[in-house]
């Protein structure tokens, strides 16, 4: 396999998102001062998100090629041409297998029905959910927060405030930015019922800045009352601030009119940017 198939199938699976998946279930294990070893069983628990990360993108990516090819996505694969869509599909299909054969070895009942209930309801989204404003990004921002109450149960048979208020944290963004997202993709999705065909690009880029303000009001939280911040910590917590404050902006101001798909395109990036900040903030806290 050559170095451009290679890159084809980690953009195919995004693989920054089945890490940063991962990441967020080994921080949710530091934050409740959980006893990490690094045994076999560890491991291949904090592999299970990415794994179904990797399943949910793969089967995304098949179902949406059309929409892609109306959006002229030339930075997906399947679209350049650089898989063939059943390969994505037969991805998809081992990547499931996989997530639920270890699921069933080293998971305990809660954890293991975390996993089998977000890959449901990830595989309802790619085939319907998502042609509905606010609930298929409502799914996709539950992905987001759901590694923290993976791996809460993981170590607890209860929940702890610490793994709401980070799943709260995790959904409030994660919704402002797939609002984001669907104004990128507004064009090949004039059919469905997403937040921009029913308010308009401008009204629904306006709603996720709201958003995203409401989450930098909450997000300061939990180091004020919870965690012990360090000086590297505040650091990243500043810059994490300082991506979501200009996306914000750039929703209020900018996302609109002709520029509306490209301002989006660098929301969206910026968000994901600002999120890698917040979660070594709060990473860094721990240390």
């Amino acid at each position: 396999m050559g170095l451009e198939k290679i890159k084809a199938y980690l953009s195919l699976i995004r693989i920054d998102h089945a890490v940063m998946a991962s990441f967020g279930a080994f921080l949710g294990l530091l934050l409740l001062n959980c006893q990490i070893r690094f045994s076999t069983k560890e491991i291949v628990f904090l592999l299970i998100p990415a794994i179904v990360e990797i399943a949910l993108f793969s089967l995304n990516d098949y179902i949406d090629y059309e929409i892609d090819k109306k959006n002229k996505r030339s930075d997906r694969p399947l679209t350049k041409g650089l898989i063939k869509r059943k390969h994505a599909l037969l991805l998809s299909i081992v990547a499931f297998v996989l997530a639920f054969f270890l699921s069933f070895l080293v998971l305990n009942e809660k954890a293991l029905a975390i996993v089998i209930g977000y890959s449901f309801l990830g595989v309802v989204y790619n085939l319907w959910l998502k042609r509905i404003a606010l609930v298929g990004n409502s799914v996709v921002a539950i992905g987001m927060g759901a590694p923290f109450i993976y791996a809460n149960y993981f170590c607890f048979n209860s929940l702890k405030p610490i793994s709401l208020i980070l799943f709260g944290m995790a959904f409030t963004i994660g919704l402002a930015r797939e609002i984001i997202k669907d104004i990128e993709d507004y064009k090949g999705e004039r059919n469905f019922l997403t937040l921009p065909n029913i308010l308009g690009v401008e009204n629904s880029a306006k709603f996720a800045g709201v958003v995203l303000l409401f989450f930098m009001i909450i997000a300061v939280l939990p180091f004020l009352f919870l965690l012990k911040p360090t000086f590297f910590s505040t650091l990243s917590l500043i810059g994490s601030y300082a991506l979501i404050g200009y996306s914000s902006g750039l929703a209020f101001f900018q996302i609109k009119g002709k520029q509306a798909r490209e301002k989006a395109r660098k929301a969206k990036k910026l968000l994901f940017l600002g999120i890698a900040f917040g979660l070594l903030a709060l990473f860094l806290t721990t240390i």
